[in-house]
């Protein structure tokens, strides 16, 4: 079993490194020669649970390009009903406009053909306040999830990858349908009460927001220049 185990984190690790993913034929290819070598004695066993690896890493990416808004829906308006499904991050844009930012379980969208993406990251820059497992209906341009490549910065679409989102949009209208939460969101509620409950302390601004990042991950207090002076010291891994 242990060769077996080795090949295959031996063949899914490569795969996260290619420039592009190889097609489906090939991953179908992978897995055949995997099924076959992984009944090869001893050693030889490895070669199968490579192949598997392969074949398992590259299904699995392109399941992931796959529920992507296609390029054929960027920039075309569109309809779209879902739950938050995270606890939302709220800003101030330059000291007057509100944004929270969220992520968004999708459950229908329109046009029919531009169905797909599950889950979205919104920006929300209207007056309502947004709630974790609130339903809601929005109208929107989305856009496919990317990341910057300049030196240094974090992987955007790594992460965008392990969040899986399949789209990111901004909205400024939209129209609560429900706002009971469902049970998947429950956890997420009862962050939002104990950030809004560290708001209600007689605490410094930046002293609540410490204390609601490091207790509920709730970075919306924690401004560039708190950012910058956590990176001076040497402790913004903490709030990570």
């Amino acid at each position: 079993m242990r060769p077996w185990m080795l090949g295959f984190l031996c063949g899914v690790i490569p795969v996260a490194w290619l420039p592009q993913l190889p097609g489906h034929g090939f991953g179908l290819l992978a897995g055949l020669v995997g099924i076959w070598a992984s009944r090869l004695p001893g050693v030889l066993r490895s070669v199968g649970g490579a192949a598997l690896g392969v074949s398992l890493a590259v299904v699995f990416g392109h399941g992931l390009l796959e529920r992507r808004i296609s390029p054929d829906c960027v920039g075309t308006p569109l309809r779209f009903t879902g739950t938050v499904a995270s606890l939302p991050v709220s800003r101030q844009i330059d000291g007057a406009t509100r944004r929270q930012r969220f992520e968004f379980d999708l459950r229908s969208m329109q046009p029919v053909h531009c169905a797909g993406p599950r889950r979205l990251s919104l920006s929300y820059f209207g007056d309502a306040e947004i709630l974790p497992g609130q339903s809601w209906r929005f109208a929107a341009t989305l856009k496919q999830p990317s990341g910057l490549s300049n030196p240094g910065l974090a992987n955007g679409q790594a992460w965008f990858a392990q969040a899986g989102i399949d789209a990111v949009g901004a909205v400024r209208r939209g129209y609560l349908l429900e706002a009971a939460p469902g049970p998947l969101t429950v956890h997420h509620r009862l962050r939002h009460r104990i950030a809004r409950f560290v708001d209600d302390l007689p605490l410094r601004e930046d002293v609540a927001a410490v204390l609601k990042a490091l207790s509920v991950a709730d970075r919306s207090g924690i401004d560039g220049l708190l950012w910058q002076l956590f990176q001076t010291y040497g402790v913004n891994h903490l709030l990570v």
